[in-house]
């Protein structure tokens, strides 16, 4: 009996996590004991996650590409119905698949409303020095880009060469490839009508 009243102090507990997993400090904020039956439940990297904020030109897309993780799974997470992330302040990465990853960071516990669920969140520890997202092997990162080429081709009747193209000049913002597409379309259009009507 005397055990568990050791294990349920925190400072015990906050060791406990930091020789398992490595990381320099955790904090559970105002959740109190909901956030350490979540911690203290974690038996895998798949528990741990990045927080992104979300900025006005991110997709979902890209920022699958970005930190190297398909899209259905970051849906999945953060509990998404659709691809838009307009109404999101932020977004849960399932990115950590190393556990150097975790070491000398903060573990960070937080529920989300949007989700309906809580998160185990790797922070940096200090302001200087942002955490890093995973690098994705290169195969499986061009094999990614490749199949965003080819739905980006599909849905602007392109071919996959032209739609490679326009993602990499918009730095694998999809929507930006879209517009930019879309934009030289229109371009051709009226130049070929221009031609057309001056060889008349």
């Amino acid at each position: 009996m005397q055990w568990r009243l050791i294990a349920r102090q925190e400072h015990v507990r906050v060791a406990s996590l930091c020789c398992t997993w490595r990381v320099n400090g955790v904090n559970v904020g105002a959740d109190g004991q909901r956030a350490w039956t979540h911690l203290q439940a974690q038996r895998s990297l798949k528990g741990f996650v990045l927080k992104h904020i979300v900025q006005p030109h991110d997709t979902l897309s890209a920022l699958a590409v970005h930190y190297g993780v398909p899209v259905m799974e970051i849906r999945r997470l953060n509990n998404m119905m659709s691809d838009s992330i307009s109404c999101r302040m932020h977004l849960y990465i399932p990115a950590l698949v190393h556990l150097e990853q975790l070491a000398g960071r903060l573990l960070c516990y937080e529920y989300d409303q949007m989700s309906k669920r809580g998160f185990a969140i790797v922070q940096s520890c200090g302001p200087q020095e942002p955490l890093k997202p995973v690098q994705a092997d290169p195969a499986k990162l061009a094999a990614k880009q490749k199949k965003l080429a080819a739905l980006l081709a599909s849905s602007l009747h392109i071919d996959e060469a032209s739609a490679g193209y326009y993602l990499e000049a918009a730095d694998g913002n999809i929507r930006e490839a879209f517009a930019q597409a879309q934009q030289d379309a229109r371009w051709a259009a009226a130049e070929g009508r221009q031609w057309r009507s001056l060889r008349q």
